[in-house]
């Protein structure tokens, strides 16, 4: 029997990932410590080809779309991120709310998200969520790298 913690149980994801991912040479801590470490260059490397695709305006639109998304942080949801952004501008008119005179061009980079550049989005939104108040707004997006 391998324990691997309370919330990373053996039935669930990620534990039943670990433990399938467990050698003789690797257990479970340290898998997660390489698979993890793989994850955050998997991010930046993400993040860095985002750098500069929106502006602060658009960036504060995707931080209210994906709000939901960043915080709940379900994995396996992550890739829809380009379509919620999509329905809160058809059903919260997002473009006029927030100010953004390029809609379609918006909609456009955003729907020409990749994979990994959708999951450092949200992650970003997510990190930029958190900042306190005073450090949010554009150098809040700077210190993130987005901009």
């Amino acid at each position: 029997m391998v324990r691997v913690s309370t919330t990373l149980t053996p039935e669930d994801r990620p534990g039943q990932d670990l433990l399938e991912r467990a050698t003789g040479e690797m257990g479970p801590s340290a898998v997660a410590t390489r698979d993890l470490a793989r994850y955050y260059a998997l991010l930046e490397t993400a993040r860095r080809r985002l750098r500069g695709r929106f502006t602060a305006r658009e960036l504060e639109a995707l931080a209210y779309a994906l709000k939901d998304m960043a915080l709940i942080e379900v994995p396996d949801f992550l890739y829809l991120a380009p379509v919620s952004v999509e329905e809160s501008v058809e059903h919260e008119d997002l473009c006029a709310m927030a100010g953004l005179e390029d809609c379609p061009g918006f909609l456009e980079r955003v729907k020409g998200l990749e994979l990994a550049e959708a999951f450092a989005l949200v992650d970003a939104v997510g990190r930029y969520l958190a900042l306190p108040e005073g450090e949010q707004g554009e150098e809040g997006w700077r210190k993130l790298g987005l901009l």
